[in-house]
């Protein structure tokens, strides 16, 4: 059984050993995320920054991630399909554009 202890974050999948661990607070901060470390790798990790996910991003030498895999992965699809229905939808208003026009010069 894992025991919490109080400078523990909450359980969440460490981004470089992909183990539930429940993190180590190294750094506490007021205004930023702790800085934390999984227990069973070591490496630096941070809460991730969605609202709701408890798991872990990866931290690094310059710059810390934001989201963990997860989160970063399911942002990215989501984007990819609203820019790929606003193309689709781009495209359709063109063409009823062009279509338009075209019955105009047609008309004339």
């Amino acid at each position: 059984m894992n025991v919490v202890k109080i400078n523990d974050k909450i359980m969440g999948v460490c981004p470089y050993c992909q183990e539930k661990v429940s993190a180590r607070v190294i750094k506490k901060h007021i205004l930023r995320r702790d800085k934390c470390e999984c227990p069973l790798c070591l490496k630096i990790i941070y809460v991730c920054r969605y609202p709701g996910c408890h798991n872990y991003a990866s931290g690094g030498c310059v710059y810390d991630d934001e989201l963990c895999p997860t989160c970063a992965k399911d942002i990215a699809n989501s984007s990819g399909f609203i820019i790929k229905n606003t193309v689709k939808v781009a495209t359709a208003a063109v063409a009823v554009v062009v279509a338009t026009a075209f019955a105009k010069d047609k008309m004339k």
